[in-house]
C-alpha cells in the first residue's frame, strides 16, 4: 500500500508540475483562464512551483524504487504526465481550471481593491 500511495503522489506531482508549467505559457492561460490577466509575479511563482513538483516526483520515485529503478521509474513517469497534460490541454483545456484556485491573477486582485 505504501508503494502504491508513493507511485499515485509521484504521479499527481508530476501532473501537476506540468500543468503549471503549461498555464504559465499565454496561450494556455488564455485557454483555461480566459480574459483574466495574469501578473509577472503569479508567473514567476507558477513556473517555480512546477518545477518543484516535477523535482518532488522524481524524489519520490527514487525514494521508493532507489536510484537504480527510481531513475527509469521518474523518466517514464514524467513522459506519462506531460503527455496527460498535452492532452488534456488539447481536448478539454478547461479541465485544467482547478488549479487556477491557487494560482492569483491581477483581474482579482483589481476586483478586490475595487470592492472595498
Amino acid at each position: 500500500m505504501r508503494d502504491f500511495a508513493l507511485l499515485l503522489l509521484a504521479a499527481l506531482s508530476g501532473y501537476i508540475g506540468f500543468a503549471l508549467l503549461a498555464l504559465s505559457q499565454k496561450c494556455h492561460w488564455k485557454a483555461v483562464a480566459g480574459d483574466r490577466a495574469l501578473s509577472q509575479s503569479s508567473l514567476i511563482s507558477m513556473r517555480g512551483a512546477g518545477g518543484f513538483f516535477l523535482i518532488l516526483c522524481v524524489v519520490l520515485a527514487n525514494w521508493r524504487d532507489g536510484i537504480a529503478f527510481g531513475s527509469i521509474l521518474s523518466l517514464f513517469l514524467l513522459a506519462a504526465t506531460g503527455l496527460a497534460v498535452a492532452f488534456t490541454l488539447a481536448w478539454q483545456s478547461v479541465r485544467l481550471r482547478w488549479i487556477l484556485i491557487f494560482v492569483k491573477s491581477r483581474a482579482n486582485r483589481e476586483t478586490k481593491t475595487r470592492i472595498n
